[in-house]
């Protein structure tokens, strides 16, 4: 969390594939859905990065307060100032 390592594992193995949803802020209670409005963040996101690659601590924190171009390799979704207030706000890409 902000450049400091929180957890190490490792996750399922094999291709993963386009198409998926990516959900921030809240418990999916069953594949592709059973969300429970009482188990939703309720604060802010700013600033989101999803890289297509694995980063190193040291990549995080050289550029997590850094203003992205958004043409930097494997940098998959670069979003400022995104602001949820609600439980129910979607973003598209």
């Amino acid at each position: 969390m902000d450049g400091e390592k929180v957890a190490e594992g490792t996750g399922p193995t094999g291709a993963l594939f386009a198409g998926g949803t990516l959900v921030l802020g809240q418990d999916q209670d069953s594949l592709g859905g059973g969300f429970q409005v009482a188990n939703s963040f309720k604060g802010n996101l700013d600033d989101i990065r999803v890289w297509s690659d694995i980063r190193t601590e040291a990549e995080i924190q050289a550029n997590m307060n850094k203003a992205l171009t958004g043409t930097e390799s494997n940098l998959a979704i670069d979003r400022k100032s995104t602001r949820l207030n609600s439980s129910h706000a979607n973003i598209s890409y």
